[in-house]
């Protein structure tokens, strides 16, 4: 009871601007993206008009279910995703896209999660590939490692223009937490990747009246931005005038699972 209370208590730090957690499938354009047109072609799923159809919610032995099954308003398909929160305050979520048939549907960018925090969770340490960003076909340089860095060192600056930065993949455990050490852990059942930028998506995607067309110009929002997922699409890096990432690295529409714990990491003492 006393490490729940304490827990709740703290929480109110990480909670407190009513951070969402949301499905997300999208990433901020690459050069590569604009390239093979990517930014138009697989726009739908940056807004995949997600309508909530059912909500259920049980409790058994101490932990509660809930489960979200959503229609895809502009693509075809369903979204339901479980969440199982015990009295230790952890969460077991399964995020399980359903495909429906081939109607030439276009590619993910990635499959997983999103949210934000305040800027005081500010800390990141993991073990996965690093220390650099990583992605699914540029990642033989980046060596799996238990690293701790700064989320305002997540993001790449030395892009021509603002765009996809800062995830790391080949990823065991992740952790965001503020100057005390208290903060939450993410763990999968498989590799996963996962960002914390201080910038939000549309600042960085040029199809968005938020963006800004110059690294320098990019202001901090003062959040946390975070992102985890089973996969993302590889940058492809062959050209930037056409060439998709090879076969391998790219997410066709189909079936997609994502299982992911959430749990809390207290303050040092």
């Amino acid at each position: 009871d006393g490490l729940i209370t304490r827990y709740e208590a703290d929480g109110m730090r990480l909670l407190d601007a009513g951070a969402v957690v949301e499905p997300n499938f999208w990433r901020a354009p690459t050069d590569n993206d604009f390239g093979a047109k990517l930014n138009e072609k697989n726009r739908a799923w940056a807004d995949p008009g997600l309508t909530l159809v059912s909500l259920d919610h049980t409790l058994s032995d101490g932990v509660a279910v809930v489960t979200a099954r959503y229609d895809l308003r502009r693509v075809t398909g369903r979204l339901e995703i479980e969440y199982r929160i015990d009295n230790a305050g952890e969460s077991l979520s399964r995020q399980t896209l359903h495909a429906a048939a081939d109607k030439g549907e276009p590619d993910l960018m990635r499959f997983g999660m999103a949210f934000e925090t305040p800027g005081m969770f500010d800390a990141v340490e993991y073990y996965g590939r690093g220390p650099m960003e990583n992605y699914a076909d540029r990642s033989s340089a980046a060596f799996v490692g238990r690293y701790a860095e700064r989320f305002a060192d997540q993001f790449h600056p030395k892009y021509a223009s603002p765009q996809e930065s800062g995830t790391r993949g080949g990823v065991r455990w992740w952790r965001l937490t503020d100057a005390s050490g208290f903060g939450i852990e993410f763990c999968s059942d498989r590799h996963f990747s996962a960002s914390a930028i201080p910038y939000a998506i549309p600042q960085l995607d040029n199809g968005s009246s938020e963006y800004v067309r110059h690294p320098g110009d990019l202001v901090p929002d003062g959040r946390t931005h975070v992102h985890i997922e089973s996969a993302q699409s590889g940058l492809g890096c062959v050209n930037s005038w056409g060439r998709l990432p090879l076969p391998q690295y790219r997410m066709p529409y189909r079936d997609y699972v994502f299982n992911f714990m959430l749990k809390p990491v207290l303050a040092r003492e």
